[in-house]
């Protein structure tokens, strides 16, 4: 009885991977391509019904690039050192947060043209994201789950997603 269960998940978990390995449409990978044509080894993820998320390595950088169903490109998250951050927006965090230990930074560009620095950080058990304007001015604060809590959160909407489908 247990070998049949173990292969079924294993059947499940490959079915799942090759149901979404091509599920990006073609409109939104050429708008990538045309966008970031040295990029290699990425990885596409379905972030909504509406939206598609890639992430790859880009000159030694963590990318993760947001596009519509549309093929629209929605904005593009660059990892960038804390150093490389305006005086500004380290001055607030700090008065903000003090000196924090593996500080995670990063750059965001969206569409409008607008260019948010993001900081995430453990805060005790949770972490948590601080974003600002160029100018240091805090624009949002919010916790994080953790990847357990955040597992778990996608399971259960999973499971209410089945639940609506059977009603």
């Amino acid at each position: 009885m247990y070998k049949v269960i173990i292969l079924i998940f294993a059947i499940c978990f490959t079915l799942a991977t090759l149901s979404t390995a091509d599920v990006t449409p073609k409109n939104v990978q050429s708008a990538f391509q045309k966008k970031f044509p040295s990029a290699k080894n990425v990885t596409w993820r379905n972030e909504n019904a509406n939206e598609f998320e890639a992430e790859f390595t880009l000159n030694g950088k963590k990318v993760t690039v947001n596009f519509s169903d549309d093929g629209t490109w929605i904005g593009t998250e660059t990892e960038i050192s804390v150093e490389k951050l305006p005086a500004a927006v380290q001055t607030s965090f700090e008065k903000m947060h003090g000196k924090q230990k593996n500080l995670r930074a990063a750059i965001i560009e969206n569409a409008s043209a607008t260019i948010i620095f993001e900081l995430e950080f453990k805060n005790g058990e949770k972490n948590e994201e601080v974003f600002f304007s160029e100018n240091g001015k805090m624009i949002e604060q919010k916790k994080k789950l953790n990847e357990e809590d955040e597992e778990e959160e996608e399971v259960e909407e999973e499971e209410d997603e089945e639940e609506e489908g059977n009603d």
